[in-house]
Parts: C-alpha cells; sequence; structure tokens
C-alpha cells in the first residue's frame, strides 16, 4: 500500500521545505511512491545541481532514476556539471583553509602580545591591579576637571 497519492501536488508539497531538506524529501517520496518516484528524482537532480556542490549525491541519485527511468534526459550524468562543482568545491575548500590559518597566526600573534601583560600582572598580583585603577581614576578625575 503506498502512503503517498498519485494525485498529490508535488511541487507544493517540496516548497514546504528548502535547501537539502527539499532533496532528502524528494528522494524519501521517490523511495515510498511508486508514481512519484521519477518526478521526485529528476526534482532532486535539478535542485541537487542548482543549489549544491555534491557531486557524490548528485551520482547516486541520477544512479537511482537510471534504474526506474534509463531513457530520462535526467538520467544521463552531466559531466562537464560533476567537473565545474568538483572544481569549484576545491578552490572553496582551499580558500577556507588559507583564511583559517591566517587567523590562526593572527590569533597566535595576538595571544604572544598579550601574554608580558598576563604575566605582569600574575608576578604582581593585586599591587599591579590596585595601581591600574588608581590610574585610571586619576585620569577620569583629570578629565573631569
Amino acid at each position: 500500500m503506498e502512503s503517498i497519492h498519485p494525485n498529490w501536488d508535488l511541487d507544493q508539497y517540496i516548497l514546504n521545505y528548502t535547501g537539502h531538506g527539499q532533496i532528502q524529501r524528494l528522494k524519501y517520496i521517490a523511495l515510498k511512491s511508486r508514481a512519484l518516484q521519477v518526478d521526485a528524482l529528476k526534482y532532486a537532480i535539478r535542485l541537487i545541481k542548482s543549489n549544491t556542490l555534491n557531486v557524490a549525491l548528485y551520482h547516486e541519485t541520477v544512479e537511482q532514476l537510471r534504474t526506474r527511468a534509463p531513457n530520462a534526459e535526467e538520467a544521463q550524468l552531466d559531466q562537464a556539471w560533476m567537473d565545474n562543482a568538483t572544481r569549484t568545491a576545491k578552490s572553496t575548500t582551499e580558500k577556507l583553509e588559507a583564511e583559517l590559518k591566517n587567523y590562526k597566526n593572527n590569533l597566535i600573534k595576538e595571544s604572544i602580545r598579550v601574554q608580558p601583560a598576563y604575566l605582569f600582572l600574575l608576578t604582581h598580583g593585586r599591587w599591579a591591579i590596585w595601581t591600574l585603577q588608581n590610574t585610571f581614576t586619576n585620569a577620569e578625575t583629570m578629565i573631569m576637571h
């Protein structure tokens, strides 16, 4: 017994989801409904190509469609899209890794810069804090007068 009716509006239903949720819901519908599986897989392939760079998910979904509708246009792998998505994902990953490395280096530099003041406070304890507080209080008093 099928849980999804053939006269059900797939396009309208899938608008209730966004992003990867749409793709996963379409794949689930294709798994559960024989009447809608080809349409759901075609729709999922279009969403994968337009919204993601997930080549593995694309390949898996195309293979699922190929077993159900081998003559469908979407059942043929789009090698150009796969190459472009792989290249884009690789360049984005490299860019993000470079930014992360830069942020880590800056964080290390900042911790080295802050460390002497921290060590001074550790070694001189309350006296250093009291001196700093008095300095700020005196400066505020001078500004107010």
